[in-house]
């Protein structure tokens, strides 16, 4: 995959990450379902995330509109804090109940004011706000890895998101 920098991206390189996002996040969200000392079983169902229309992912990947993507980025945001906050209630987690706090993604999109908007962004917005995703999908993979109340151990070695992105330039 190539590079994303905060000064200048490939469009195509921008989608092959958004869609590394979903199918990582989603394998986690599979693999909760199917872990033994989880005793909810509707992570996928209730949190999948799904690459919209306006974002074609084959052929030649593009996208529609900016907006597309920053509606995407709050489905994914919205859709992984909201899984932390159901394993945290989860009975079968009995040992860490705290993935909601150290794990949520904090960055958020306003739809109407600030550096990430529908009507225009900032490009270093995005790029801090996909390696924000990143950061927070990575570590809670480890969290999970090390929680002695899960029992598969292998999350990071599955579903860690590798970082293509560069945050040279990010700053106004």
């Amino acid at each position: 995959m190539g590079k994303i920098y905060g000064t200048g991206m490939n469009q195509g390189d921008l989608v092959t990450l958004l869609v590394l996002i979903k199918t990582n996040i989603n394998g986690i969200l599979a693999k909760l379902d199917s872990d033994g000392s989880v005793t909810d079983t509707d992570y996928v169902s209730s949190y999948e995330v799904t690459v919209p229309a306006g974002i074609q992912t084959s052929g030649a990947k593009a996208i529609k509109d900016q907006g597309v993507v920053l509606t995407y980025l709050q489905s994914v945001i919205t859709k992984f804090n909201s899984a932390l906050a159901h394993l945290d209630a989860d009975a079968g987690v009995n040992i860490d109940n705290d993935y909601e706090s150290s794990c949520s993604i904090t960055d958020s999109i306003d739809s109407t004011s600030g550096t990430l908007k529908n009507s225009g962004v900032y490009q270093g917005a995005i790029v801090n706000l996909l390696n924000a995703i990143i950061t927070k999908v990575n570590a809670f993979n480890a969290k999970l890895d090390g929680d002695n109340g899960i029992t598969d151990t292998n999350y990071a070695a599955l579903w860690d998101i590798s970082d293509t992105v560069d945050s040279a330039g990010t700053s106004a």
